[in-house]
């Protein structure tokens, strides 16, 4: 997900931690009060926030009264090997980004982060409240904008279900516009992109509000947006099968799929959608951005437009980023867009700069004009919602606006 992640797994930098460490780091974590249980979620795991794996044990005071209102104690012992590769950055979950930890405030908290001499004693850490607490200080409103259709859908291909999100353009129950057929733009991390309260963390897109405004000022054409949730498998289904998290191969494959031969038929059975490449987007961030460089790969024929968002190219060594590069499918339009801070270790965003200059190089090389590939790298921006809502205006406008003369 998501909001301040950086997803970056990074074998090939790991000058950080310079001998492989041995034994096992007890990780002790003290909680303002006994909910539970709690997980860590961070690089080592493809940011699963409620892996089995990186469950921590209760530790129950004797003879303690009143436990769900006392502070608790949570320990994991962790094998040093898991966390042998840098950058290591985490956060505490009790199982869902709806309860990652946040500051005592309540704001967003920064990534935790490891670094080898961190692994050399037992660790300490304190949460101090949890983001579902928000909800429990202060009563908010869901912040959709305009008419938007949540349900569930399961998938035989995945063997798993998740929330599917369509938001529906203005004027598009009106009786003039019944046979009326619109593109859609299809976007993965769907709790993300149109309420704060299902969100990462309170941040959203706005993709509702952004696209509400750029079609009743005229400056696209209308079109739906279908939100594909994300689920615990995030990591092993927006990375391709050639990308490994340990020896495993991640799913990739498989989720596109789902995306073509199962969502996309039943999208069209309920909705009035137009066809074709020329009316079939996808966009997505951070992981996101990754299954969207891979559907290019897989899919050229299939989606026209795309918005890659802050994409983790430097995971697995970069190796989706230099297959698309060997031999890219370049489509219709292409929006692609970045941070200059989208990671706070300096090495790593070097690191992502020059593989951004690569692709950025790619384009020149190849003569694709600007009225199909748009590269943005925004100064000082984060790896977070907040950035990409920021820019999701100039991403709708490039994908959607008036066609140049040029472009047929």
């Amino acid at each position: 997900m998501l909001a301040t992640l950086t997803l970056f797994l990074l074998h090939a930098f790991s000058a950080e931690l310079t001998a492989e460490p041995s034994g096992e780091l007890r990780i002790e974590i003290s909680a303002p009060d006994a909910r539970g249980p709690l997980y860590l979620a961070g690089t080592f795991n493809q940011w699963n926030p409620g892996a089995a794996a990186w469950r921590l044990k209760q530790i129950v005071p004797a003879n303690s009264e009143a436990i769900n209102q006392q502070p608790t104690t949570w320990v994991i012992e962790v094998a040093k090997e898991k966390l042998s590769h840098s950058p290591i950055e985490f956060k505490i979950t009790r199982g869902s980004w709806q309860t990652v930890e946040v500051n005592a405030d309540l704001s967003d908290i920064d990534n935790r982060t490891l670094t080898a001499e961190d692994l050399l004693s037992p660790l300490k850490l304190k949460v101090a409240a949890w983001a579902d607490d928000r909800s429990e200080t202060r009563a908010e409103k869901g912040t959709v904008t305009g008419k938007l259709d949540v349900f569930d859908f399961a998938s035989k291909r995945l063997k798993n279900s998740r929330k599917i999100r369509v938001w529906l353009p203005p004027g598009y129950s009106d009786t003039a516009n019944a046979e009326r057929s619109y593109p859609v733009l299809y976007m993965h991390d769907g709790q993300n992109l149109f309420d704060k309260n299902t969100s990462f963390m309170g941040a959203e897109w706005k993709a509702d509000e952004t696209a509400t405004k750029l079609i009743q000022s005229k400056k696209i054409p209308p079109f739906i947006i279908v939100g594909i949730d994300n689920t615990g498998a995030r990591g092993a289904e927006y990375n391709p099968p050639f990308t490994y998290q340990g020896d495993v191969a991640n799913i990739g494959d498989r989720y596109l799929d789902f995306i073509l031969s199962e969502l996309m038929p039943a999208i069209a059975i309920r909705y009035r959608i137009a066809t074709g490449p020329e009316n079939t987007s996808l966009g997505g961030s951070s992981y996101g951005g990754n299954i969207t460089l891979y559907a290019l790969l897989r899919h050229p024929e299939v989606f026209g437009q795309v918005i890659v968002e802050s994409p983790a190219i430097l995971a697995f060594g970069g190796a989706l980023l230099d297959r698309y590069l060997a031999n890219p499918n370049w489509p219709q339009r292409m929006f692609v867009a970045c941070g200059t801070r989208e990671s706070k270790n300096e090495s790593v965003q070097k690191h992502y700069t020059s593989r951004i200059e690569a692709l950025r190089r790619t384009f020149a090389k190849q003569k694709i004009p600007a009225t199909r590939v748009r590269l943005i790298e925004e100064d000082g921006a984060l790896h977070n919602e907040t950035a990409w809502a920021r820019r999701l205006p100039a991403a709708l406008e490039f994908l959607f606006g008036k066609k140049n003369p040029d472009e047929g």
